[in-house]
């Protein structure tokens, strides 16, 4: 949040100069403050991966998590223009984003845990309950109109995306011997009996760090109506995820958690918007985007731990890897202040 602070303080001073230049003209400056307040909803799934040999695609396990669908409100604050289909300048701004907790879907967890194969053995379905979404895009570009009816603008943005999910209850699917045994390195196959698991199995949290140079384009259809469309590619991405595997902690015995520190991989953000501004000063917006992130790999840590006891953390043999993908339609009312 300070470094948050920071930002609009410098924005701030930086173009106070042409706010009080017009306040002491008695017009309105060409470039404003605006607040705008926004409701919308998630829709999507995380990836969670472990890679089971260096440099390739094959996954020795696998976990999806569900955002289907998750309830977000969030507000962005903007400094830039006053009208951007007139006057070009720079521009800058904030959003927030907290999506609130509550059941998101389920999450499959399948492994690959033969030695020397590469067939699924184990499978699980379980519930799976977001913990909560905090998302913080902070950007900075300039823009042009171009004949009074249409505006580009060029910008970068920095983002940092949260998000957590806990697993609940289930049924596990692995192979077993006569005896009743799991054999975790045998074929997995849909006949096999579903035994039921109950309470709290895994949370997991990614952590995403990006930034994106992007591109927006608007038009202006009438007095009334604005249409946009928006893009931000990047490689630039690190990622720390944490899983912990709970369950065991129901017999009492130790938990294992996992670190993953993942660079680079491939983003992709878009989207398009459309608005309606009943008069000057105050804008309603309805937005529909999508961000996918994939590729991201790194280094995957793991620690036996217990209630009160820690250990030591040791570099696991499989890389860890994670993706995202995410549907973001919203709801906007823009204010000029």
């Amino acid at each position: 949040m300070r470094t948050i602070a920071v930002f609009f303080i410098l924005v701030s001073m930086f173009f106070s100069g042409q706010v009080l230049n017009g306040e002491e003209q008695g017009t309105k400056s060409a470039y404003a403050f605006s607040a705008v307040p926004t409701i919308g909803l998630f829709w999507g799934k995380a990836k969670e991966i472990l890679y089971k040999y260096p440099d390739a695609k094959t996954p020795v396990s696998q976990l999806l998590w569900d955002l289907k669908p998750l309830v977000y409100a969030g507000t962005d604050l903007e400094f830039g223009p006053r009208d951007p289909f007139i006057k070009n300048g720079v521009s800058a701004g904030v959003s927030l984003k907290f999506g609130f907790p509550f059941v998101s879907g389920i999450m499959e967890d399948r492994d690959w845990a033969a030695p020397d194969e590469d067939y699924l053995t184990n499978y699980s379905r379980h519930d799976a309950l977001s913990n909560g979404v905090f998302m913080v895009d902070m950007s900075a570009g300039f823009s042009w109109p171009i004949l009074s009816m249409m505006t580009v603008r060029i910008y970068g943005e920095f983002s940092y995306h949260r998000f957590s999910w806990t697993s609940e209850d289930g049924y596990i699917q692995y192979p077993k011997n006569a005896s009743g045994s799991y054999q975790y390195d045998q074929p997995w196959n849909a006949d096999l009996d579903k035994d039921p698991v109950y309470g709290t199995g895994i949370t997991y949290t990614q952590n995403w760090l990006m930034f994106s140079p992007g591109l927006y384009f608007g038009l202006k259809i009438s007095r009334y109506f604005f249409a946009g469309c928006f893009a931000a590619l990047t490689p630039f991405i690190y990622a720390v995820c944490v899983d912990d595997h709970l369950l065991p902690l129901s017999a009492g015995k130790q938990y294992t958690r996992g670190e993953d520190y993942l660079t680079g991989g491939f983003s992709a953000k878009a989207g398009l918007n459309v608005s309606f501004s009943p008069k000057e000063g105050l804008e309603f917006t309805l937005m529909a985007g999508f961000r996918n992130i994939s590729g991201s790999r790194g280094d995957s840590y793991n620690m036996n731990m217990g209630l009160n006891t820690g250990g030591s953390f040791s570099l696991s043999p499989y890389d860890g890897g994670a993706g995202l993908l995410v549907l973001d339609t919203a709801l906007s009312a823009k204010i000029q202040l």
